[in-house]
């Protein structure tokens, strides 16, 4: 995998930027060395303002209405023993006054079907990273992101879906956090004292 940087020029801070990433495959050796082929290149396109600053316009914080130079800048492992494939995450850095938001892009690479393809748009304005999180003992563990903004938890998590023999099939897919499995009175008391809760009842809740 080649990231594939530009720079900009003039410029003070933060100059370098992703604009592609290319997946080059073994060809054959030679006197001179290995030779490798182009296999599949992506293109990095800069989030959209409105995914990047949604978590702070949810919890009420005013925030511009565009942005420019959100692009990414780092790239990381996001590596999980139990998953298929290669994981990255590309990432970059946001502030307003005292509120610094964490964005990026996850990026899955198919060495069997030998491609790449960006998944998700993700944000996290307390600046954590998408992490794996085995929520329900089955399957594939998810990804969760930590959007949460003061004191009010706003976690987005997503499971892996798809698969096959395209690598377009793979997709990650939002699971709702909130949808409860019981039913009756147990999901009415259950809905209850997730409002108490938020409402900052605790002895109440907990009861």
């Amino acid at each position: 995998l080649l990231p594939v940087w530009e720079v900009r020029s003039p410029c003070s801070q933060a100059c370098r930027h992703l604009v592609a990433l290319r997946l080059y495959g073994y060809h054959r050796s030679t006197p001179e060395g290995d030779e490798f082929q182009a296999i599949d290149t992506l293109s990095i396109q800069a989030p959209a303002a409105a995914t990047v600053l949604s978590p702070l316009a949810r919890a009420g914080v005013e925030v511009p209405t565009s942005l420019d130079g959100l692009a990414l800048r780092d790239l990381r492992p996001l590596d999980q023993p139990d998953l298929p494939g290669v994981w990255l995450t590309l990432s970059g850095s946001w502030r307003q006054g005292a509120q610094p938001v964490l964005y990026g892009q996850v990026v899955y690479i198919d060495p069997r079907l030998l491609g790449l393809r960006s998944l998700l748009t993700w944000s996290s304005p307390n600046r954590q990273w998408p992490t794996w999180v085995d929520l329900d003992q089955q399957g594939f563990p998810e990804l969760v992101v930590n959007q949460s903004v003061g004191l009010e938890p706003d976690l987005q998590a997503y499971t892996l879906a798809g698969g096959g023999n395209s690598i377009f099939a793979q997709r990650l897919v939002a699971v709702d956090l909130l949808k409860g499995v019981l039913t009756g009175p147990e999901q009415a008391n259950y809905e209850m004292a997730l409002y108490l809760a938020q409402n900052g009842l605790w002895s109440l809740a907990q009861e």
